[in-house]
């Protein structure tokens, strides 16, 4: 999977975009400025490491393709920045996505418990930024 942009000066765009084989639990993606997803795996938490720059910063880009193997139980979480990034005092302020990540067991509430966590560590009464989360445990 590769993916190639043409003409896209004046126009910027964060993407992320994956393919997760079922069967063999293989997940392939790209990534074009998003925030790096978690992998939640028991109690550990890892970032999916390759990112591109977001779309529109260049007139052609090409996207590296990167995978990972996923085991039953994994939990893959993808965020916008909305969730790390606030605005103290008229300066930005991130927080670690471990950080917000790190304890928080998937459960039915567990976006409910991010959103918590991410407020709680920034000393915020309320985000900044728009915030979506979309999470998936593999069977």
């Amino acid at each position: 999977m590769n993916f190639e942009l043409r003409r896209t000066t004046g126009l910027l765009i964060t993407f992320f975009a994956g393919i997760l084989d079922s069967k063999s639990q293989y997940f392939t993606y790209a990534n074009a400025g998003q925030c790096h997803p978690c992998i939640l795996r028991g109690n550990a938490i890892s970032e999916l490491p390759i990112s591109g720059s977001a779309i529109g910063f260049a007139s052609n880009i090409m996207y590296a393709e990167q995978g990972v193997q996923l085991q039953s139980g994994d939990v893959i979480t993808l965020y916008t920045d909305g969730l790390i990034e606030f605005t103290e005092n008229d300066k930005p302020v991130k927080l670690a996505p471990r950080e917000v990540f790190a304890g928080i067991p998937y459960s039915p509430d567990y976006h409910r418990q991010l959103l918590t966590r991410a407020l709680e560590l920034s000393r915020s009464r309320d985000f900044t930024d728009d915030v979506s989360i979309l999470s998936a445990r593999l069977l």
